[in-house]
């Protein structure tokens, strides 16, 4: 596969990548992953760090103006509200599948969410939909 090519499929993810990465290495220093390759440096986002209610406002805002990317709520493992992200990975020629990123509000377990009844209808709604969407255009 071309680099061209990839980048199409996952365009929406990187572009979620990028905008996550100019809010995200504003914070504490906590947060900055600095990789060198070869002789330039660039900064990687670190999705294991992205939790809290700032994270979750950010992805909530993004998503608002990208519809393709579908926000779900959900509790963490302290039973606070806190959001699971779908993105969508596509190109003309088919679905290839989904990133799903857990933001837990008040904890950084990220192995563990709890889903109330509705939480679990909405999120199967969600589901069904990405279904149908992919079962009309696969790309496999």
């Amino acid at each position: 596969m071309k680099y061209d090519e990839d980048t199409k499929i996952h365009h929406v993810w990187y572009a979620f990548c990028d905008h996550m990465k100019k809010w995200y290495y504003g914070l504490e220093p906590f947060f900055k992953k600095d990789f060198t390759e070869s002789k330039g440096k660039f900064r990687y986002f670190d999705t294991k760090d992205f939790s809290g209610y700032d994270a979750m406002c950010r992805a909530e805002k993004y998503a608002s103006k990208h519809k393709e990317i579908i926000v779900v709520g959900c509790d963490d493992a302290v039973f606070a509200s806190s959001d699971i992200v779908l993105v969508p990975h596509e190109d003309n020629d088919g679905y290839w599948g989904t990133t799903v990123l857990f933001i837990p509000q008040c904890t950084t377990d990220k192995g563990q969410f709890f889903l109330y009844p509705n939480h679990l209808n909405n999120l199967l709604e969600v589901l069904q939909k990405i279904k149908e969407k992919q079962d009309k255009n696969p790309r496999w």
